[in-house]
């Protein structure tokens, strides 16, 4: 039996030159507020960097300082207008590579530690095929939202190393039947490496 190609893709640093959600913070508070919000955080980056911190708590707290107690609606308006003002850090070669996977009928994944909340958006950008945010799933990280407010909490567990897997392995239970060739960037996306039959370091 011939298997389905699979394409699975990391967002940040793969499909977009630039981590995205340091790009929301500072399209959305401006780069000086960044710069200090970081700055307030530095000492947990800092253990985070020397491994005695875990990076989704890191950046669920980093998440949770700039955007906790916003409106959902407010938010995923920021979420848009980021997405159309930054369509620049977008990968051309890595664009036209997900457009000829969907060309011929491949399945495409985003799964990314970001979330969909902002990754969608990109979608409707101009270098993606026509359709291509609805023929693409995205796996990301979850916003808790409480009554239309953002708690600053995250609804799931980081969507990074191991997650990815466990993500994955959700969405395609019978392994076996696919062919799955992975792209990313970083460590992050060492564990997806691992499960994928063919990987491609971007």
């Amino acid at each position: 039996m011939k298997k389905e190609t699979v394409r699975v893709f990391d967002f940040d640093g793969t499909i977009t030159s630039e981590d995205s959600l340091v790009g929301l913070i500072s399209h959305s508070f401006g780069r000086w507020r960044m710069i200090l919000g970081f700055f307030v955080c530095s000492p947990m980056l800092f253990l985070m960097k020397i491994g005695y911190y875990p990076n989704g708590m890191v950046k669920q707290h980093i998440f949770s300082l700039f955007f906790k107690g916003m409106e959902e609606a407010a938010f995923l308006s920021l979420c848009r207008q980021y997405a159309e003002a930054n369509g620049h850090i977008l990968r051309k070669d890595i664009t036209e590579i997900i457009n000829l996977s969907l060309a011929v009928g491949e399945r495409v994944v985003i799964v990314s530690a970001s979330a969909d909340c902002w990754i969608k958006p990109f979608l409707n950008n101009n270098m993606f095929a026509r359709e291509a945010s609805k023929q693409i799933t995205v796996i990301s990280t979850g916003i808790e939202i409480s009554n239309g407010i953002l708690t600053g909490k995250f609804s799931t567990p980081n969507c990074s190393r191991e997650e990815k897997v466990r993500r994955l392995n959700a969405m395609f239970p019978n392994r076996d039947r696919y062919w799955v060739v992975a792209y990313g960037d970083s460590k992050g996306d060492r564990e997806m490496f691992g499960y994928a039959d063919e990987a491609h370091w971007v």
